[in-house]
Formats: structure tokens, sequence, C-alpha cells
């Protein structure tokens, strides 16, 4: 969950885009060790070695795909040429969380135990609510109020939201993706249109979740608070849906917003 001696130095991720973990785990490893140096007024330019957290890097799963106990991912099998010599390796260890499976693990981690809930926190008010977005926000205020991995979701509780809200709503989220990515993909390239297929997918996702705060009545300022984005972006989006209802879908809100 990010570089933090409280919890060892270990980084935990939910399963998305189960072959490229490894990847997706350096990447956002080097965006916590730039804050970490930054924080810490480190300078990586100095001649004298410094000294920074040592990294480990989990995967929970807890997936309908039958998966062994624990897996272990490497960077090395996405690498278009292997070479012996000076090769860089970067490994993600997927632990299979599913009842029946690393129990004692579970016994034995508070925070695995406490991440477990969460989850299962989720699947049981998808029972009771309508929507996955009030299913994931009732479960993160539920483990923070009771305790439950309360520092992390509380400094971080906007991004987690969201990193969920993507999970389990990927069916979605990745249909946009794949349209826009081969819509403009035929206009500009593939590897463009991909970048831009995914750029889309995030802000439809965040339209999505402007509208329905929205129509709980909070404020274009609670509403940027709450996502954690800059007010301008926030209030561009509820104007475009103020002016033409909430039933507006995201595409045609994302569309507007782009014309202008």
């Amino acid at each position: 969950m990010g570089i933090n001696r409280k919890y060892k130095d270990r980084i935990f991720c939910m399963l998305f885009g189960y072959p490229n973990m490894p990847l997706r785990g350096i990447l956002y490893s080097a965006r916590l060790f730039s804050k970490y140096i930054k924080a810490n007024k480190l300078n990586i330019y100095s001649e004298k070695l410094i000294k920074i957290p040592t990294p480990q890097y989990y995967v929970l799963y807890n997936g309908k795909r039958k998966i062994k106990d624990k897996v272990i991912l490497r960077l090395s099998d996405a690498f278009s040429a292997l070479q012996n010599e000076g090769q860089f390796e970067w490994t993600a260890t997927v632990l299979n969380i599913n009842k029946g499976h690393n129990e004692e693990l579970l016994s034995k981690c508070q925070i695995l135990k406490e991440y477990v809930i969460l989850i299962d926190r989720i699947n049981e008010n998808q029972k009771k609510y309508d929507s996955v977005e009030e299913a994931v926000e009732n479960a993160v205020s539920y483990c923070i109020k009771n305790n439950i991995l309360q520092d992390f979701l509380t400094e971080h509780k906007a991004e987690v939201i969201m990193s969920l809200l993507t999970e389990y709503d990927e069916e979605e989220t990745m249909g946009y993706v794949r349209r826009d990515a081969y819509r403009d993909g035929e206009k500009a390239g593939i590897e463009q249109g991909l970048k831009q297929g995914l750029k889309q997918g995030e802000m439809l996702m965040l339209i999505s979740m402007v509208n329905k705060k929205m129509q709980k009545g909070k404020s274009i300022e609670e509403i940027a608070e709450d996502l954690e984005e800059d007010r301008e972006t926030i209030e561009k989006i509820v104007k475009v849906i103020e002016e033409n209802g909430h039933d507006i879908n995201a595409e045609k809100v994302y569309e507007m917003i782009k014309g202008k």
C-alpha cells in the first residue's frame, strides 16, 4: 500500500490486469520512491549512498479464477529480448486470499486480514445497494470507523475508492477503454489510440462519480475534495450535467466537455 515503515515497507495491490502486475508495480513504486526522496530531502546525485526502504510487492487475489496459494510474476517475462548480463528484474508475489487459501498467513498478518474484511464488506454491500459506488463508499467508511486499515484509508480515501470502483466496474470501464482506443487508433495509430482510450476511460469514471455525488446534493467544493480533483475540472462536469440533466450518459458529457 505504499512505502511506509508502519506497514513494513510492503506494497499491496488489488489484482487487475493480471499478467501486467510487475510492470504496474514498478511504475507505482517509482512514484512512491520519488515522494519518499522528496519528503526526506535526499540527494540522489550525492557521492554518498543513500538508504531507502526495502520494498516488497504483493498482489492480493480474490477473483474467481482458480490459482495456487502463491504465484510469482516476473517483469522479465514482458521483456522483448532477454539478456543474462545486467538483466533487471522485478517480481510481483500473488497471494490467493479466497476462502480456503493462505488461511495461516491471514491469521498471522493483521493487514491482510483487515484487507479481506474490506473486500468482504464490499461484496456484501453489493447485495444491499443499487450502485457499486454506494457499496464501496459504505465499506470504506465502515472500515475507517471500525479501525480497519484506518490510517491508510483515511489518508488515501478518494484514491482507494476510485481504484476499487475501477476494479468492481472493470467490464464497463475497460469497454470504454477498448472502444475509444480502437476508434482513435484508426485515426492516429494503435499506440496513441490506446493512450487516449485509457485517459477517456478514467474521465468517464470520474464523470459518473461526480453525477452520483451531485444527486446526493453535494457542492462542487465537496465533490472536488471527496474525489481529490481540481475544482475547475469538477466545475466543468457539473455545469454540463446541470444543463442537460442527470440522465445524460458519461460519454455524452465527456464529448461536450472535450468540444469546449
